[in-house]
């Protein structure tokens, strides 16, 4: 632990370790999503076709709220959506339960203190990499008002994993 200690914490070394494991966290969520991601998808554009088979018989306005609408958007935000949280939240629950999210927090505190900021609105933003409301609702854990405020704020600037999936992910929309 004092090892890793001087490794994490130090001047030199701290920063990119962080980006490091930081780096492994997200490649394994992106990667690691895509894969369930995709099957979720195939599963409900042929729940879609059966549905839409099975309802045929009514009004197409009726059919198309019930399949375009409800099911189909359903089904995009949870094959989209779930499996990168399932994937991120216990990888970063795992780094919490090592010590090293306060440990980012001390190394990044200096930094954030340029900004106006405190050290653990880092830990805040990389919350709101799995989701923004996570992140924004992580924010509690800084004491000051002003410095909550702009932690909740700057948070939704993070790009969630809702957000991110179109952009780097490269999904494919379903229709």
């Amino acid at each position: 632990q004092v090892m890793a200690d001087r490794i994490i914490l130090s001047k030199k070394f701290g920063i990119p370790v962080i980006l490091l494991v930081l780096g492994i966290v997200f490649w394994i969520t992106i990667v690691g999503a895509n894969y369930p991601s995709s099957l979720l998808m195939e599963l409900f554009a042929k729940g879609e076709a059966a549905l839409k088979t099975n309802l045929a018989f009514l009004p197409p306005w009726l059919c198309g709220i019930l399949v375009d609408g409800m099911f189909k958007t359903s089904g995009w935000v949870i094959s989209v959506m779930l499996p990168p949280m399932a994937v991120f939240f216990p990888l970063f629950t795992f780094l919490e339960d090592i010590g090293f999210l306060p440990r980012i927090a001390f190394n990044l505190d200096g930094l954030f203190k340029k900004a106006g900021a405190h050290g653990k609105q880092s830990l805040t933003m990389m919350m709101g990499f799995g989701c923004n409301a996570a992140g924004v609702t992580a924010c509690r854990i800084i004491e000051t008002p002003r410095e909550k405020l702009m932690a909740i704020i700057t948070n939704n600037f993070v790009p969630c994993n809702g957000r991110l999936a179109q952009h780097i992910k490269g999904r494919q929309n379903y229709s």
